[in-house]
């Protein structure tokens, strides 16, 4: 390319976070940078090659929002990779991924002098990304996951207000050419949900379509999941209950499911009819054969005290396991210590509408049971994103996790965020997920909004 890599070209923390790469993966992200800043004219949309060498045109602003996103939120993804001890080889594959495949999709990068024109509802600063940290039991090396509603530059302008386009071309260029992907549940739901099409109907105030993750595996390979909006068809003085009749239809309607294997929804069937504070918020699916895929549900709860966190955790006393009640009281405990809790007191409600607790139940056709887990808000009740990190490593310690898979997510914090913001704010933790395992132990995610103001830029 005719240039000589200097790591100063980069915004701070990624100048010198990127000299501390491997040589191999070092000399990668220098051919990423070179593409978003050099090879692409200032004056040309970003060409981003899809599986069959297509051209797509997403960024039409030419190079400098893919440049700004890549020197941000891709650094902050290779850092993770990095720190959670990918090899070399999957860390390029997955960056790969991201570089091809995402970042044409990440829409207008927000500046003091350009506020966001899509309000995406994947955080609520309507950052159109979510990382995560899977630590597991802390024992193992952690997983990277992240999230993206698809936009463009266009999107939540009057070209295109609802997000149509981008959404929809989206699954047709890159999620159905993902490798091993199965779409018959995707095509399904899509349509019960009205996903890609236009609507006179008022919404809900939650303008998104359809959410994708990317689990990335120890090989680098990633696996998508689709995340779906139900409340699209519905106004808000709809009845809840409308809202779960769409759920259920679509799930009873899906391709393989019968009543035969669907005992898990006869059981949340009963558990929604009693829960009057609940709204259903999502359902998710792996994009995998069906009678694989898991089916799941997201509600959200008012009550954030501690009664109806143990009440939905086993899903109105349905669950009745002693490991998992055992777990259960862990969970609170941990709660507690998050939010600098005694015994018997409460953070108290929010008005906001992310401000309540947000949990998921998920099952196979043929379980009997389905499974639950819980986002406990930390963006909302926690005190700064440091306290979140103290009371995270705090629990893991106790926990006996792995001393190394600690020290390597506060490097990534430590690398990527402003030490002020971490130390006086929250927001970059929005929600710390557990689910409890077969033993009572529990499965951490920390979940990230890469707040892009908080890392010099």
């Amino acid at each position: 390319m005719g240039h000589t890599f200097q790591h100063s070209h980069l915004p701070d923390p990624f100048g010198s976070a990127l000299t501390q790469l491997t040589p191999r993966l070092f000399k990668f992200c220098t051919k990423l940078h070179y593409l978003s800043s050099t090879d692409w004219p200032s004056d040309s949309p970003v060409q981003c090659a899809s599986r069959d060498d297509v051209p797509i045109k997403l960024l039409q602003k030419g190079d400098r929002e893919s440049t700004l996103w890549w020197d941000t939120v891709g650094k902050l993804i290779s850092l993770q990779l990095k720190q959670a001890r990918y090899s070399e080889t999957a860390q390029e594959k997955s960056l790969d991924f991201f570089q091809e495949s995402v970042l044409p999709y990440m829409g207008s990068f927000p500046t003091h002098d350009s506020p966001r024109k899509w309000k995406s509802f994947m955080t609520d600063d309507h950052t159109p990304i979510e990382l995560s940290w899977d630590w597991g039991n802390g024992i193992k090396a952690p997983r990277i996951r992240y999230s993206i509603d698809p936009n463009s530059l266009e999107s939540g302008t009057p070209k295109d207000p609802t997000n149509l386009h981008a959404a929809k071309r989206y699954y047709e260029d890159v999620i159905k050419r993902i490798e091993g992907v199965n779409t018959t549940w995707h095509e399904h739901f899509t349509q019960c949900f009205d996903t890609f099409e236009t609507s006179s109907r008022e919404r809900t105030g939650r303008t998104s379509r359809v959410f994708y993750a990317f689990d990335v595996r120890e090989n680098g390979d990633t696996i998508p999941k689709a995340y779906f909006f139900p409340r699209y068809l519905h106004t808000p003085t709809d009845p809840e209950s409308s809202v779960w009749n769409t759920v259920t239809n679509a799930i009873t309607s899906a391709p393989f499911a019968s009543p035969d294997n669907l005992q898990a929804l006869d059981v949340l069937s009963s558990f929604f009819k009693t829960e009057p504070r609940t709204t259903i918020e999502m359902l998710s699916i792996d994009l995998l054969d069906p009678k694989s895929s898991r089916v799941k549900i997201y509600f959200r709860s008012r009550s954030p005290d501690c009664a109806s966190i143990a009440h939905n955790m086993t899903l109105g006393g349905r669950i009745t396991d002693p490991t998992h009640l055992a777990g259960v009281r862990n969970l609170l405990n941990l709660w507690r210590r998050l939010f600098d809790l005694s015994e018997g007191e409460e953070v108290g409600e929010k008005a906001h509408e992310t401000a309540g607790v947000l949990y998921y139940t998920d099952f196979r056709l043929g379980d009997a049971m389905p499974k639950i887990k819980i986002y406990i808000p930390v963006r909302h009740f926690a005190r700064s994103d440091e306290r979140v990190v103290e009371a995270l490593l705090g629990h893991l310690e106790e926990s006996r996790a792995r001393g190394e898979n600690m020290e390597a997510y506060s490097e990534v914090l430590r690398q990527s965020f402003s030490e002020k913001a971490m130390r006086e704010e929250s927001g970059v933790h929005t929600y710390l997920g557990c689910s409890i395992a077969a033993d009572g132990s529990l499965q951490l995610i920390s979940y990230i909004n890469p707040q892009v103001h908080k890392m010099g830029v």
